[in-house]
């Protein structure tokens, strides 16, 4: 190797450096646009280009976005485009191109031509995320040819990059998924806490435009044979639009919607939306849900935009918001027709006010039984969740006078009974006491005998057309029988609940997804702080102790290098199974980051400590782990510390006291155990 080229790999060294420290820190700052600009910027400084560009493909949108790195131009790429010259060479090769001027874009203007239109000399190479194509990166010069060398140093940077991109696209569509969820919540919220037909309908809107903004917004409600529009946004004469009727028959649009019971999506290359959808001007995208209610079409919901293009992600938002709505509409309808016979309508309204405030999924299922049973004049009130396919059930929840004689039921008898019929029929029923049912099998049919259980109403809990509970009302033999009115009131509680429940589970849901690494089912490193944080804080003010492992897996890039990053993930959630076995339930395991595991363990002093870190590691080191590949031994070092009074103040220092521990079992050669307090005496 000649001095020139060694000084130009160490000069490579330090550029590689540099862009390491340049995109590395924003992946937790920047939004994914600033995270693709200093990535460009970064490949710039680094090969000294006139040009870099990121071409990603985002899966939540659909969307071919481009960017370079100066001035952070972003522009969004046909498919044509983006298979014009070398990104399309790439993306179908898989590999690194070096491409002069002659080999460059042709007919087509690609995505370098469109950021550099007089490029003499390109380089692209794939980026990847976990294995997964998801774009290019590209350098271009107007003068200086790049050669190999240059192509080497670029895929380094494109594997770092790749792995940052695509963490940050992850990192920002959870965020956005929880940002939607909270809308969702809080925008059904909105239309569910008024009965009133007429807030509902404005409501429905108001609340369209926060979860999907549109130039122009319809609800139409099925009247007979045809759809009428009852409110409407966007529109220069809204008063006459909703005189409107239209024919379901006469309008292609309308009848899609209603025999196919799916969202239609129509683009500016389609001439099928009439300005009653669309209003006057132009339009570049529109999206049509129908509203469903008891699996039939009661009205539809339509937005459209002059300016953005709607993705097929969209359509099923607008869907979802659609289901909220329907049921929404629907309880407003029963409300306005039994109200002038129902006295306890104000109940209604109170109960769906609790259940939206519920603020977990135990809580809103308690909240639903106990305002039934306040609502109806019911001796008792159950709730039961259930899986068909599983044939379980999941909760079973009583209330009324009468809840100590509701008797726990299998699955079986449930299904035998009127449980099991309103869920598959997704209706609601009165069964009278004293007159036997058909509806009900046999086996059903003796227990309500046995437990002396008279007159019952029965209602779907479902949510998007899955039935997956019941609420069930029932009184004792002897007392009143229910009317209509009562099963009314009851299927209309049964259809807030089934919102509020859905809600509450949609949130437990997101709250255990932002603190669980989804690769191992631990804690991730926010969710395993957070707890962390409350036992050290209580073991402080309380005088108790408290230790924490942290653990490393040995050789773990030798496995990645020689089989591959799935059977590395294979690893990991292999070990992670035999951390969460060889600890107590009271015990935080989380994932601290790469191959590092990290443990507290409340009320647990050094000694006992010791004997925990070295079952966790015979428990791993003891047995080899099955992967795809066959078994392989799989050894670790563990570092433990203790918390002291005097060192630890915060979770992070205790952590880094064992870390250091852990780091010098892994400099003696790893596979065994290590106590910060060796280093203390």
């Amino acid at each position: 190797m000649t001095d020139a080229m060694a000084r130009r790999d160490v000069d490579d060294l330090a550029a590689l450096m540099l862009f390491h420290d340049r995109i590395s820190g924003r992946l937790h700052t920047d939004e994914t646009g600033e995270v693709l600009r200093h990535v460009a910027l970064g490949v710039e400084e680094v090969l000294s280009a006139d040009q870099a560009i990121v071409v990603i493909l985002n899966p939540d949108t659909g969307e071919i976005v481009a960017t370079g790195g100066d001035e952070g131009v972003e522009e969004i790429l046909s498919y044509e485009e983006l298979m014009a010259g070398v990104t399309g060479r790439v993306m179908e090769a898989g590999d690194t191109i070096v491409a002069g001027r002659a080999e460059l874009e042709t007919g087509v203007p690609g995505a370098v031509s469109r950021f550099l239109p007089d490029v003499e000399s390109v380089i692209a190479t794939p980026l990847r995320f976990h294995e997964k194509l998801v774009g290019t990166l590209s350098a271009a010069n107007r003068d200086r040819p790049f050669d190999q060398q240059d192509a080497r140093i670029l895929q380094a940077m494109a594997s770092e990059a790749g792995m940052v991109i695509g963490y940050s696209m992850r990192l920002q569509s959870e965020q956005r998924q929880r940002r939607l969820a909270d809308t969702l919540r809080d925008v059904t919220a909105g239309m569910t806490s008024t009965l009133d037909l007429r807030g509902v309908l404005g409501g429905v809107l108001t609340g369209l435009d926060q979860v999907l903004p549109s130039d122009t917004a319809t609800l139409m409600l099925r009247i007979d044979d045809s759809m009428r529009v009852m409110a409407s946004r966007g529109f220069e004469d809204s008063d006459t639009l909703r005189q409107a009727a239209i024919s379901i028959t006469d309008d292609p649009i309308i009848a899609e919607l209603v025999e196919g019971t799916a969202p239609v999506i129509i683009s500016g290359k389609e001439d099928r939306a009439a300005g009653i959808y669309v209003g006057e001007g132009p339009m570049r995208s529109f999206i049509g849900v129908p509203l469903l209610a008891r699996n039939r079409v009661i009205g539809l919901l339509t937005v459209a935009s002059a300016e953005a293009t709607y993705s097929l992600e969209e359509a099923m938002i607008v869907d979802a918001f659609g289901d909220h709505a329907a049921v929404a509409i629907q309880n407003a309808r029963l409300f306005q027709r039994t109200q002038a016979t129902l006295a306890k309508t104000e109940t209604l309204y109170q109960v769906a006010q609790n259940l939206i405030e519920g603020s977990s999924l135990d809580q809103t299922l308690q909240s639903v039984v106990d305002g039934v049973a306040e609502a109806i004049p019911a001796n008792g009130v159950s709730l039961v969740t259930m899986n068909p396919r599983a044939k379980k059930l999941v909760h079973f929840v009583r209330g009324g006078n009468g809840r100590d004689r509701i008797v726990a039921a299998t699955f079986d008898e449930l299904w035998d009974g009127l449980a099991g019929y309103v869920m598959r029929e997704h209706e609601a029923i009165i069964s009278p006491a004293h007159r036997a049912d058909e509806r009900e099998g046999p086996q059903a049919r003796a227990r309500r005998e046995a437990t002396g259980a008279g007159a019952v109403m029965v209602a779907p809990l479902s949510y998007a057309g899955r039935a997956f509970g019941v609420l069930t009302a029932l009184n004792q033999s002897g007392e009143a029988e229910f009317g209509r009115h009562d099963l009314i009131l009851l299927e209309a509680m049964a259809n807030q609940a089934s919102i509020a429940i859905e809600n509450a589970r949609l949130f437990e849901e997101v709250q255990r997804l932002a603190v669980t690494d989804d690769l191992t089912g631990l804690h991730n490193r926010r969710g395993f702080f957070e707890i962390a944080r409350r036992e050290l804080e209580r073991a402080v003010r309380t005088g108790r102790a408290l230790s924490a492992l942290m653990i490393d897996i040995d050789g773990f890039k030798r496995v990645n290098d020689t089989y591959g990053h799935a059977v590395g993930d294979q690893v990991l959630r292999h070990l992670a199974e035999r951390c969460r076995r060889a600890v107590r339930d009271i015990d935080i395991v989380g994932r601290y980051g790469g191959e590092e595991f990290a443990f507290v363990l409340p009320e647990t002093d050094l000694k006992t400590a010791l004997e925990v870190a070295e079952r966790v590691r015979s428990s791993i080191g003891d047995a080899p782990f099955d992967t795809e590949v066959g078994p392989l031994p799989i050894r670790v070092s563990i570092g433990l510390a203790l918390l002291s009074n005097e060192t630890d103040q915060t979770v992070e220092q205790l952590l880094d006291r064992a870390d250091t521990a852990m780091y010098l079992v892994k400099q003696a050669g790893g596979d065994a155990v290590r106590s910060a307090e060796d280093e203390l005496g």
